[in-house]
This record gives C-alpha cells, sequence and structure tokens, in this order.
C-alpha cells in the first residue's frame, strides 16, 4: 500500500499517522530546524479504533454501503455480512443521513461489546448482532 502512494508523493512514504493519534496531541512544526514536537495533551484512548469489523462507503444519496469485512489471520472477523450490503441502523442510529462520524461512533466500541445492525440486502432487512474487534 505504501509503495503505491509513494507513486503520489515526493519522498517515499513508509506510513502515516491518522486524525485518532493526532487529537491527543499538541504538535509543534519548526521548519526552520526541520523539527517537530510533540506534547500529550489528552490522554490516549487504548481502544479508539475498536469497532464492528466492517468497512463502509458514504454514498451520495446519504446511504453507507459495506464494502469489507475486516480479516484476521486469513479469517473473517463477522460471518454473514456481504459487501454491498447496505447499512440501515446501529442500535438506535437510523444511518441514512446520518454523519460518518456518527455512524463510526455508533460502531466503535470495547472488544466484546456488541452493536446491533440493519442492513438492506436486496431489498430485505437483514438483523445481525456484532461484536466489536480489536484493532
Amino acid at each position: 500500500m505504501f509503495a503505491w502512494y509513494s507513486k503520489k508523493t515526493s519522498e517515499p512514504v513508509i506510513g502515516w499517522i491518522g486524525g485518532n493519534v493526532l487529537k491527543s496531541f499538541r504538535v509543534e512544526l519548526d521548519y526552520a530546524e526541520h523539527a517537530t514536537f510533540w506534547l500529550l495533551q489528552t490522554p490516549l484512548d487504548p481502544h479508539d479504533l475498536d469497532q464492528v469489523p466492517i468497512t463502509i462507503n458514504p454514498e451520495a444519496d446519504g446511504s453507507f454501503t459495506v464494502i469489507g469485512v475486516a480479516e484476521r489471520n486469513g479469517q473473517k472477523l463477522m460471518d454473514g455480512v456481504k459487501p454491498g450490503d447496505k447499512l440501515v441502523q446501529i442500535g438506535d442510529l437510523n444511518a441514512r443521513g446520518a454523519t460518518i462520524g456518527q455512524v463510526l461512533e455508533a460502531l466503535h466500541g470495547k472488544p466484546g461489546e456488541t452493536r446491533v445492525l440493519v442492513l438492506d440486502r436486496g431489498g430485505q432487512p437483514v438483523r445481525f448482532t456484532a461484536a466489536v474487534a480489536q484493532f
């Protein structure tokens, strides 16, 4: 993945830091000295990436489509969910029209917790109890 992304940049990419890390730090850039300074502002959340193991794509019509299920050691972390399923509901949250932040927050949790998902598969509602996975 980094090799592919490096084709689009002036320098090789060896990794990246997401907003989940940056939200806990104040970062200062010292351009003259080519240095950065990181000051921890809030405690890190050890479960910040833990969620129901699906990948979703926000659509232009306000819906969310499942585009994949996370795997570990070649095994899917959730059975029954298929790419192309439309995410209708997570617990009490109606996914259609929700923001991506609201949907991701509803999928987030601690390992062992569960979320009830309602998906639309070809016009038929399908209900799943999904366990939050540790990432």
